[in-house]
């Protein structure tokens, strides 16, 4: 399939995908049980003979990363950009725009 298909393709999928506005990608609690370490990502001090109980809750944590998955439309988003006579061609956003349509909301956030 041609360059072109592919992204005609994503073009569509992205439209009826509804890439307007950033949806909420969390849908249900965080289970602890499912959660993984990212190798190479963990302190190696981080073991549980250093583990000295449970910390104040207000305690601020630093240093700590959250990857999520991107958003779905979001691949069909830059393929579109890169599609001469699509409407999204060579159209940049701001930062602020590409977290309001690909970033997570604020109360995903608070939840996770």
């Amino acid at each position: 399939m041609s360059l072109r298909k592919v992204a005609a393709c994503c073009f569509l999928t992205a439209v009826f995908a509804g890439m307007s506005a950033a949806q909420d990608r969390i849908l249900q609690p965080v289970d602890r049980n499912r959660m993984a370490a990212l190798k190479g990502h963990v302190n190696p001090r981080a073991v549980a003979d250093n583990d000295q109980g449970p910390v104040d809750p207000a305690m601020p944590i630093r240093h700590a990363t959250l990857l999520f998955k991107p958003a779905p439309a979001l691949d069909a988003f830059l393929a579109e950009q890169q599609l001469p006579g699509s409407p999204s061609y060579r159209k940049w956003l701001t930062p602020e725009e590409f977290g309001d349509r690909f970033g997570l909301r604020t109360a995903a956030v608070a939840r996770s």
